[in-house]
C-alpha cells in the first residue's frame, strides 16, 4: 500500500526560512503549500482546507500573526498546528495552549525531530479525529457504558459522549467539548489502559513509531474502562475509570507557567493541562486511575 503524501501549509515572514524549510520538507515527501503571513495564510485556509494535513506556522509576522492564525484554526476545522519559533516566555506558551497547539519545534530546527514532530501532529488529529466518528447510533439515556480499551471501544464512547450531550450545548461549545473530552478519554487509554508512560511516549513520538506501539499494546490488552454521567440542572459530571496502575497526575494539574515553558520542546504532556484550562473542574482520584471533569452548559 503506497503511504499517503502529506500535505503542509508552511507559514514564514522571512523569505529565505520560507525557501529552504518548503524545499526540507518536500524533500522528505511532503506537498507544501507557502504562505507570507498570518492573513495569506487563512486566504488559502478558506479555499483550499480540505486539502491541508497540518499547518506549520512562525509566530511573529505582520499583519495576522501566528498567534491569532491558530485562534482563527482552533476556531474553524482545527487542524493539527506545530509552532515553528523560539518559544521564550510562559506567556506565548499559555496562549498558545489555549489555541490547541500541542506541538512546537525551535528555530533552527533539528531534521529529525521537526519531521517526528510534524507526522506525530497529523498521526494524532487523524487518530482523535477517527474515534470521533461512529456509525452506531446510542438511544436512551444511559448512565454508563463500559467498553474494552480498543480503538472500537474508544469510538462507542465517544459516540455516547455525544449523543448524551448534544442537545446541552450550541454547537461550537459542542465541538468544544467534544474534543477535550476526547483528550481526557485517550489519555485514560494511552497511559492507563496500555501503560505507556509519559517519558515512553515522548521517545516514541520522537523515534517515529508511537503509532505502531499503541496498535502492539491494544492487541494483547484486556483491560476495560467505565464512563459515567451526570446530568444536572446546569452542568454535566462525567467520570472514566480505566483498569491501570495510575500516574503522577499532580505534575499536571499543578504545573506552573515557568515548568510548561520549561516542557515547551517535548513532543507531549500537556494535555491534561489544556483540559485543565477548559473543563470548570478536573479531579483524579485512586492514583490516577479515575477522572472527573465538570462543565457548564
Amino acid at each position: 500500500m503506497e503511504e499517503k503524501q502529506y500535505t503542509v501549509l508552511l507559514v514564514e515572514d522571512s523569505k529565505l526560512v520560507l525557501l529552504k524549510t518548503a524545499r526540507f520538507l518536500k524533500e522528505n515527501g511532503f506537498k507544501v503549500i507557502t504562505a507570507e503571513d498570518g492573513q495569506i495564510a487563512i486566504d488559502i485556509y478558506k479555499v483550499r482546507f480540505n486539502e491541508i494535513d497540518v499547518i506549520v506556522s512562525d509566530l511573529m509576522m505582520p499583519n495576522v500573526d501566528g498567534y491569532d492564525f491558530a485562534l482563527f484554526n482552533y476556531n474553524n476545522d482545527r487542524l493539527p498546528f506545530v509552532a515553528y519559533t523560539v518559544i521564550n516566555d510562559a506567556a506565548s506558551a499559555m496562549k498558545l495552549l489555549g489555541r490547541g497547539v500541542y506541538f512546537y519545534v525551535q528555530k533552527p530546527f533539528v531534521p529529525g525531530q521537526f519531521l517526528a514532530y510534524i507526522l506525530g501532529a497529523i498521526h494524532r488529529w487523524e487518530f482523535n479525529k477517527d474515534i470521533r466518528k461512529s456509525e452506531s447510533v446510542y438511544s436512551g439515556n444511559l448512565d454508563s457504558i463500559t467498553i474494552n480499551s480498543t480503538k472500537a471501544g474508544l469510538k462507542d464512547a465517544m459516540n455516547w459522549f455525544s449523543a448524551k450531550n448534544e442537545e446541552h450545548f450550541d454547537e461550537d461549545n459542542f465541538m468544544k467539548v467534544v474534543h477535550n473530552f476526547n483528550e481526557i478519554l485517550i489519555n485514560s487509554y494511552e497511559h492507563g489502559s496500555l501503560g505507556i508512560t509519559e517519558e515512553e511516549k515522548s521517545k516514541y513520538i520522537q523515534e517515529g513509531v508511537f503509532d505502531k506501539i499503541v496498535e502492539n499494546r491494544e492487541k494483547t490488552c484486556t483491560k476495560q474502562m467505565v464512563i459515567s454521567q451526570t446530568t444536572l440542572k446546569d452542568q454535566i459530571a462525567v467520570s472514566i475509570k480505566d483498569e491501570g496502575n495510575g500516574f503522577n497526575y499532580k505534575k499536571y494539574l499543578e504545573m506552573t507557567p515557568d515548568v510548561l515553558l520549561e516542557r515547551i520542546n517535548m513532543p507531549n504532556g500537556r494535555g491534561i493541562y489544556i483540559c485543565a484550562m477548559y473543563f470548570d473542574k478536573i479531579e483524579y482520584s485512586d492514583g490516577g486511575s479515575r477522572v472527573m471533569v465538570v462543565k457548564s452548559f
